[in-house]
């Protein structure tokens, strides 16, 4: 089967909000499902993306919208993040879960719930001044890993992308469609 032959199957059928199961759990089961019996390549290898009308007109008649300074910040901090090495303690993904001895929770903390618990002027100065890791036990050993300074190497334009693109990817405490 060729690419093209796959795009033109994804043509045949359009996505309605009635159509969807109430469950997205559900939903995503059944279209693995129908992955799967067409017997495409890598069935589970899927993409969902929403787009409104407008969106979608824009698309069609290959209008390309402009990014916003907010998008061009999120972008940005999503590179920075990558290249000052964030990622080789919080994960690409912001999951954390990278073991460290003695540490509350004994491991580097997720960042997917910082709005949570910090403001971005909070977060803004953890990564400007570092932190220390919070003990688990007061009497053990200083756990390995902690947040360093970042102000003497970092702009204040680094620092605010990176906060900007954090705040972009914090998960809803209650999900839904």
């Amino acid at each position: 089967m060729s690419w093209a032959d796959l795009r033109k199957e994804y043509a045949l059928q359009g996505l309605a909000e009635a159509d969807l199961a109430a469950d997205p759990f559900a939903q995503f089961q059944s279209w693995l499902d129908q992955a799967i019996a067409a017997e495409l390549p890598e069935p589970n290898a899927m993409l969902l993306a929403t787009a409104t009308p407008d969106d979608a007109q824009a698309i069609l008649s290959h209008k390309v919208r402009p990014l916003t300074e907010a998008d061009v910040a999120i972008e940005a901090g999503k590179r920075n993040f990558a290249r000052f090495g964030c990622a080789g303690c919080h994960g690409t993904e912001l999951e954390g879960g990278l073991a460290n001895p003695n540490a509350q929770g004994g491991q580097v903390p997720s960042l997917l719930h910082l709005s949570d618990d910090y403001t971005k002027d909070e977060i803004l100065a953890v990564i400007r001044n570092g932190r220390a890791s919070p003990l688990e036990n007061a009497s053990g050993p200083t756990p390995p890993l902690y947040m360093p300074a970042w102000k003497s190497l970092l702009s204040d334009e680094d620092i605010h992308q990176v906060v900007e693109f954090l705040w972009s990817r914090q998960q809803k405490a209650k999900a839904g469609w």
